[in-house]
């Protein structure tokens, strides 16, 4: 297998819908949102490798206490299912 890199995520869509790539390898909250974006449908995804959150960025200014408290609140939001729920409210087939 031959690995193709993108400087975006949003390119590899453009290539597997061309068919320059037969597989495209995404989180899947992305992957389904770019999808939605361009009115198609990928289906189920053939893999799924590892499901989280992909990246939570903070400006290097902001107060540790700030970002301990963004982190207790993204925990709870796990443990209590909101995170669940607002992925099928969104992101739902």
């Amino acid at each position: 297998m031959r690995v193709e890199y993108a400087p975006r995520n949003a390119l590899n869509l453009e290539k597997l819908l061309r068919g320059r790539i037969g597989v495209w390898v995404s989180d899947t909250v992305s992957a389904d949102w770019m999808a939605r974006q361009k009115g198609v449908r990928l289906g189920e995804p053939a893999l799924v490798f590892f499901t989280t959150v992909r990246a939570m960025g903070c400006h290097r200014d902001l107060a540790p206490d700030v970002q301990a408290r963004l982190q207790t609140e993204l925990t709870r939001m796990y443990a209590s299912g909101e995170v669940d729920r607002l992925y099928a409210a969104f992101f739902a087939n």
